[in-house]
């Protein structure tokens, strides 16, 4: 299921103040990420964003689905900015990886109602503890509820391709963000919620949607116009072929009730590690036949 191009890649600004710019963020068009977080949430939820910045995702959401809107944010010019427009019901400035360390918007969040939905963008990759994270939120959302967020793939091609060419470069932007604390591929984010569905039993996570956003860079252009044997074989090497362009898994999780185990493994259809392998293994065979021929 494809949701979109590099085109409207731009989850990973280099400043959150980019959510602030007119017309930046696309809420409108099938392909964009912004578009899978709010199309996902039905007319009048109520709703937390859980990094609102400068507020446009909620913006859209109360004018366009009159959802009644909620913030958190760590920037104190963003929060001003929300708050100033009194488009928000609330907005609170704390972060989530120590919500405690502002004791006062602390409080005043934990008086809050439960939510119909929570918007995630560009939250689990920057903190360390994500149990802690992920459980504090959800622990806010009513059952039934939704959590959107696009998880970033560590798997995209262009890691790949420079990890062979002993390459692992930190950037302002983009997969490798200096400030992500954590990585993630499809299959370990599916691995972790099914260790959180495992450990639990007040509540289970299911996943309603998965979409993907693609983007090659522009060092996997080159390998694939200059070297297309090695592109080809790279690309074939893959498990899951999609992974190698994936530059966001965008995901829909809904909250269920903890009376019956929900087993995301099976439901993926995830293969244990040695039949993994050995389906590589098969698969670079192939690819070493065909490039003898």
């Amino acid at each position: 299921m494809k949701a979109g191009s590099s085109d409207f890649n731009n989850l990973f600004s280099p400043s959150a103040k980019i959510s602030a710019l007119p017309g930046k963020l696309d809420f409108e068009s099938p392909s964009s990420p912004f578009a899978f977080l709010v199309r996902n949430i039905p007319p009048g939820a109520t709703v937390l964003d859980a990094r609102c910045h400068y507020g446009q995702a909620g913006e859209y959401l109360a004018a366009k689905k009159n959802c009644a809107v909620y913030g958190i944010e760590t920037d104190e010019e963003a929060v001003k900015s929300v708050r100033a427009k009194g488009v928000f019901k609330d907005v609170f400035r704390f972060s989530i990886a120590n919500p405690e360390a502002a004791p006062g918007e602390y409080e005043r969040f934990r008086r809050t109602d439960f939510f119909d939905a929570l918007i995630c963008p560009d939250v689990f990759e920057h903190v360390k503890d994500i149990n802690g994270a992920f459980f504090f939120l959800i622990s806010k959302l009513k059952t039934s509820g939704k959590m959107l967020l696009p998880v970033p793939n560590i798997a995209n091609l262009d890691i790949i391709a420079n990890l062979l060419c002993d390459r692992f470069s930190y950037t302002d932007i983009g997969i490798l963000n200096r400030d992500h604390a954590r990585f993630f591929t499809k299959r370990s984010f599916i691995e972790w919620l099914n260790s959180v569905n495992s450990s639990r039993n007040d509540f289970q996570i299911d996943v309603e949607t998965w979409e993907t956003t693609n983007y090659e860079s522009p060092a996997v252009k080159l390998l694939k116009e200059k070297f297309p044997a090695l592109y080809d074989n790279l690309i074939g090497l893959y498990a899951d072929r999609q992974n190698a362009l994936t530059l966001l898994n965008l995901f829909a999780l809904v909250k269920k009730p903890g009376d019956k185990k929900i087993a995301l493994l099976q439901k993926f259809r995830l293969e244990p590690l040695e039949e993994l392998l050995d389906r590589i293994n098969k698969q670079a065979g192939k690819n070493s036949k065909g490039a003898g021929r």
